[in-house]
C-alpha cells in the first residue's frame, strides 16, 4: 500500500487541502479569501488523495492561466466545473 492509498482522517485530508491552497498562494501573488469554503467543498466531494491533488492542481492551473492576482474568491462556477 502506497502513502497515497492509506486511509486518512477527514482532519488530515482537510489540512492537506489547505496546504495545497497555501502553495498556490505562495506561488502567485494572490490570497484565496474563500479557502475554507473551497477546502470544505473539496472534502465533501472526495476523500481520495489523488482526486484532491487533481482538484487542487486544477485550481493552480486556473490561477496561472487566468493571471489571477490579489485577493480572490474562487467562483462557485469554477469550483463546480472542477469538482
Amino acid at each position: 500500500m502506497t502513502y497515497a492509498e492509506k486511509e486518512r482522517s477527514p482532519g488530515d485530508l482537510l489540512a492537506g487541502i489547505e496546504s495545497h491552497l497555501q502553495m498556490i498562494e505562495a506561488r502567485y501573488p494572490l490570497t484565496i479569501t474563500n479557502k475554507d469554503q473551497v477546502a470544505g467543498r473539496t472534502l465533501g466531494k472526495t476523500h481520495d488523495q489523488r482526486c484532491i491533488l487533481s482538484i487542487t492542481l486544477s485550481l493552480n492551473h486556473w490561477a496561472a492561466v487566468n493571471g489571477i492576482t490579489g485577493d480572490v474568491v474562487i467562483p462557485e462556477k469554477v469550483l463546480d466545473l472542477i469538482l
